[in-house]
């Protein structure tokens, strides 16, 4: 990884954890903890068309009268298919960042399970979540000193029918694990009070002998799932430690203030919580996104994520 000087440490930090919570960045390092995937670099001429640009910005589409034949992409479906195809028919798409968990409503049962190349476009193409985070220039200049020379790549993973119970965001802290919180926060679940001291030794175990030694950054988010049936853990996804990432059961307030041991929360009353979001369809929460809980673009604001903000980092 390139080098960081020490100006502007707060924009630094940022551009750190944005760059390291990419897939195509972790995902090499610790490929044997987590769910088998496979990654396509993604032409500049796909990556317009899902951001809505070629049909209205380019020549490329052919019209006949008042029909669009739209542009297609065929190397890259062949691509596609072998890639399903070696990952067992069915995969979980996203970005280098997202899933396009917003989306999932336009398929049947709100599911991201995609078995060929015309779901995972239409998933890509529909969400807003991709559109306003991993296609944002602001966010790519956070770690590119040129969006034009920046790689996008299209990642698929294993499908995997996951228990969204035993689904747990971890809160790592200056290479120390500090807070777990049940991922599916909206939800109650009763025998998770039977469970909860196994599960804060497992994760705790799993964070130690496994993460710690090759974690990339001190700070960091990462969300990982429990298999119940021989109690291991299975990394699914990183994120930045900060508000960008939903802090879920606990707040970045106390998170970044001072704090002692590891804490584990779990919803503690049955009833609606009001905060729940992306819960149309029960699929695995794949790392939904880097402004989980918020309107991504309010997010973006709130952190002046500004074109001008970016163009002044000291970049990767």
């Amino acid at each position: 990884m390139a080098e960081y000087s020490d100006n502007n440490p707060e924009n630094e930090d940022l551009s750190k954890s944005l760059f390291c919570a990419q897939f195509n960045v972790w995902y090499p390092v610790f490929a044997k903890l987590t769910i088998p995937s496979l990654i396509i670099k993604l032409s500049k001429e796909f990556i317009e068309y899902i951001a809505g640009k070629s049909s209205q910005d380019s020549d490329e589409d052919i019209s006949y009268g008042d029909e669009i034949i739209e542009p297609s992409f065929p190397s890259l479906e062949v691509e596609i298919a072998k890639c399903v195809k070696l990952l067992g028919g069915s995969v979980f798409p996203k970005l280098n960042w997202s899933a396009p968990c917003d989306a999932a409503w336009i398929k049947i049962g709100n599911s991201l399970k995609c078995k060929k190349f015309d779901e995972i476009y239409d998933l890509l193409k529909s969400s807003d979540t991709i559109s306003t985070f991993d296609l944002s220039e602001n966010i790519i200049l956070s770690v590119a000193e040129n969006a034009e020379l920046f790689d996008h790549y299209l990642v698929l993973r294993e499908w995997r029918e996951i228990d969204t119970s035993l689904e747990f965001r971890c809160f790592v802290k200056n290479s120390n694990l500090i807070a777990i919180s049940q991922r599916n926060h909206s939800d109650y679940y009763a025998f998770l009070s039977d469970i909860e001291m196994e599960v804060l030794e497992l994760i705790s175990k799993f964070f130690a002998t496994e993460v710690k030694k090759k974690i990339l950054l001190p700070n960091c988010v990462f969300d990982c799932y429990v298999q119940s049936d021989i109690m291991s853990v299975i990394l699914v996804d990183f994120s930045p430690f900060n508000e960008l990432t939903d802090a879920l059961l606990f707040t970045w307030e106390e998170l970044n203030g001072p704090w002692e041991g590891v804490k584990i929360r779990k919803k503690e009353v049955q009833g609606i919580y009001p905060n729940a979001k992306h819960l149309a369809g029960k699929v695995p929460k794949d790392f939904m996104d880097m402004a989980t809980g918020e309107d991504p673009q309010k997010l973006l604001d709130l952190l002046n994520l500004s074109k001008e903000d970016f163009q002044n980092l000291k970049k990767l």
